[in-house]
């Protein structure tokens, strides 16, 4: 990966191989495959588990309940998800045309979900030591370097999924507001979420989506990595950084056309929208596209344009803006009626993989990849 520093591409790519085919790769050797009996989980590691929910528990004490409002994020790896996040509690509704369109496909102060990532359960099992023993020389990395803890993260995937459910579970019981932070690989799995959290008297459903063209995402995977691996080898951050596998990332965009198009996970947030699942939707477009990405078969028609600086942004309620040659545009589409009905809730075994990931070998998990 030519975007990074000398010293660290031998690193990076040993690690890709790693997480992709050898020992970190996750599988029947991770955490799910090591605690479980019979399909069960061993007692030790359901107490090691009540530990980490608590702490997640607590984090939540303050945070408004009855609410009913649910966001969740869409778009590869690297793509600046957590930006997005930032950028909407920054200027929803600051007087400006981008906050006003923003507060009306939204709404919600963002501090006030209660955030629903497999990531932070990764971080917690790595911390609080949860990571399997691997022989010696499996921590030894090209040019004298170690494993840093975040670099064990494929093999507590589908560990960290398993307690991101069941926090979700408690957190719905309870009444918070919900983010769900992740890619959207899977169209069938959120909808059937989706339509269940409508019975269930979640009135706002809105998708954040974020695109970025797959160089950009390969390129911002692997620097957000190399942070982390900076920090960890000065010895100012003991956990390191995260990457996903690139075959992930590949696999989310179309092979004749990677830097020219969206990823699928657009594709299905249009749908979910179209579909009648969602009362808003806004979108960012980011980086240096080789060429314009064509709207898909369920791209909304855009009710407001402005443009602020570096972004544009589609609602309802302000004239349309001056034509712009910004590389990145913000857009969000008004509210939508919730849909009438929908299948029961299903619960997907962690192993189970979208099918057109399956053909090619990947496993992004329920939701994304081992470090996304």
């Amino acid at each position: 990966m030519d975007v990074l520093k000398p010293e660290y591409r031998g690193v990076y790519q040993h690690l890709q191989d790693r997480f992709t085919q050898g020992d970190l790769a996750t599988g029947p050797s991770d955490t799910y495959g090591r605690h479980q009996v019979g399909g069960s989980w061993t007692l030790d590691r359901l107490r090691f588990h009540r530990v980490i929910l608590e702490e997640a528990k607590d984090k939540c004490a303050g945070l408004p309940r009855g609410a009913k409002a649910v966001l969740l994020t869409s778009g590869p790896p690297g793509a600046g998800k957590g930006q997005a996040q930032t950028l909407l509690r920054a200027r929803q509704g600051d007087g400006t045309e981008l906050g006003q369109a923003l507060a009306q496909a939204h709404g919600v102060d963002p501090a006030e979900y209660v955030v629903l990532d497999p990531d932070n359960f990764k971080e917690a099992i790595l911390r609080h030591g949860g990571a399997p023993t691997l022989p010696a020389e499996a921590y030894v990395l090209p040019g004298g370097l170690r494993l840093a803890p975040a670099e064990l993260a494929p093999l507590v995937h589908r560990e960290s999924s398993f307690l991101r459910d069941a926090f979700e579970s408690w957190a719905r019981s309870e009444g918070f507001n919900l983010l769900y932070d992740g890619v959207m690989a899977d169209f069938d799995w959120t909808a059937s979420m989706l339509g269940n959290l409508a019975r269930e008297g979640y009135t706002d459903r809105v998708v954040m989506s974020v695109e970025v063209p797959m160089r950009t995402s390969l390129e911002q995977n692997a620097l957000r990595w190399e942070l982390g691996r900076t920090r960890f080898d000065e010895g100012t951050d003991s956990y390191g950084g995260r990457m996903a596998p690139e075959p992930l990332i590949r696999a989310l965009y179309p092979p004749d056309q990677p830097d020219s198009a969206f990823s699928v996970a657009r594709t299905n947030a249009e749908r979910l929208h179209s579909e009648g699942l969602l009362t808003g939707l806004i979108e960012i477009d980011r980086g240096a596209w080789a060429g314009t990405p064509q709207p898909g078969p369920h791209a909304p028609a855009m009710q407001h344009r402005s443009v602020e600086g570096d972004m544009s942004i589609s609602s309802t309620s302000a004239p349309a803006p001056r034509p712009s040659a910004s590389a990145a545009r913000l857009r969000s589409t008004g509210v939508r009626k919730p849909p009438a009905g929908g299948s029961p809730r299903k619960r997907q075994d962690n192993t189970e993989q979208p099918s057109h990931l399956r053909r090619k070998g990947i496993d992004p998990g329920r939701r994304r990849g081992p470090t996304a």
